[in-house]
């Protein structure tokens, strides 16, 4: 088993495995920034790729095949992964076997059932893990849950309009399947922190000619709450926009993560309402939530703690995705 490299007050040796432009600005730069990490490592099949961000880590051993990566570094504490779906599961095996914590982002398998086996072993061989879900973690959403606990509310919806990508992904052949993975993982996931996992799942789509798709869906949750969803990748560019209201009718709205709204009845009766917006000089990292979703990661190996979502937790939205595929098909 891998062991942590730790110092005073705490350290750990990371593997950033997948260089490509999500991995070199968006979650690099934020690993930079938590106190501990150390980057010990970083691979990619493609040389450009590679090189662009060996300039950007000082001192980081390079790899073009991470199985050798894994087999040399014995001192990896965590993983953290950004490449495709089957290279994930492939990926994360390996680690977890060596006793590595795994940072995986989304998706992390290409099937339920594979998700599922990687899940038990992760529980099998006590290791964390953590799928890169980061609209969780986003300033908006969290500011959300400053007004309606997750898991409390009564409704959830969810619009989510992006213009791709389209078509076939990830040699999954099934166009599909892979719309399903790109963009409604997402919003899924959100659905299930903010209301638990669903009793029933309704979907409808329509299908575009210039290959775009838009999926409209119902699903509903104990004690009558209930998500209505609509997912499609033929805008002109990325909207987002979720609404969530409280057992006592307090209404939030948040709008494209650039504002979230709330009204209700104050103390005395009264109508009131307040408007968020970030502040002016907020890092657009933290404001994606990529800056806090790596920060949980390593604060649960760290103190032994816990981070969602794991593997595990991960089962739930694959299966509602499971659920959405074999009704719109």
């Amino acid at each position: 088993m891998a062991t942590m490299q730790r110092s005073d007050p705490w350290s750990i040796d990371v593997a950033l495995i997948g260089c490509g432009d999500h991995a070199r600005l968006d979650l690099l730069p934020c690993l930079t920034q938590i106190e501990g990490v150390r980057i010990d490592a970083i691979c990619d099949t493609d040389e450009k790729h590679l090189s662009a961000t060996s300039a950007l880590v000082r001192g980081a051993l390079t790899y073009q095949d991470y199985r050798v990566l894994l087999a040399e570094r014995e001192s990896l504490g965590a993983i953290v992964v950004a490449a495709t779906p089957q290279v994930h599961s492939d990926i994360a095996g390996l680690a977890m076997a060596r006793g590595v914590h795994v940072f995986v982002e989304k998706p992390p398998a290409a099937s339920t059932p594979e998700l599922t086996r990687l899940a038990g072993m992760a529980a099998e061989k006590n290791i964390i893990t953590k799928v890169g879900h980061n609209l969780r973690h986003s300033a908006a959403y969290l500011e959300l849950c400053n007004v309606v606990d997750p898991g409390t509310a009564t409704i959830f919806d969810v619009r989510y309009i992006t213009s791709g990508p389209r078509g076939d992904r990830w040699n999954l052949n099934s166009p599909i399947r892979s719309f399903l993975l790109s963009h409604a993982i997402h919003v899924v996931d959100l659905v299930l922190h903010a209301l638990g996992e669903p009793v029933a799942v309704s979907a409808n789509a329509c299908h575009f000619e210039n290959g775009g798709l838009l999926v409209s869906g119902r699903l509903s949750f104990p004690n009558g709450r209930l998500s209505t969803i609509v997912i499609g990748d033929v805008g002109t560019s990325f909207q987002f926009d979720a609404w969530a209201m409280s057992s006592e009718g307090l209404i939030v709205h948040i709008d494209s993560l650039r504002s979230v709204w709330c009204k209700g009845l104050s103390i005395k009766g009264r109508r009131w309402s307040e408007v968020w917006t970030p502040r002016p000089l907020e890092a657009g990292h933290k404001l994606a939530g990529y800056a806090g979703e790596l920060e949980e990661f390593f604060a649960a190996i760290a103190s032994g703690g816990r981070s969602s979502p794991s593997l595990a937790e991960e089962i739930a939205t694959y299966k509602v995705i499971d659920e959405i595929h074999a009704q719109i098909q």
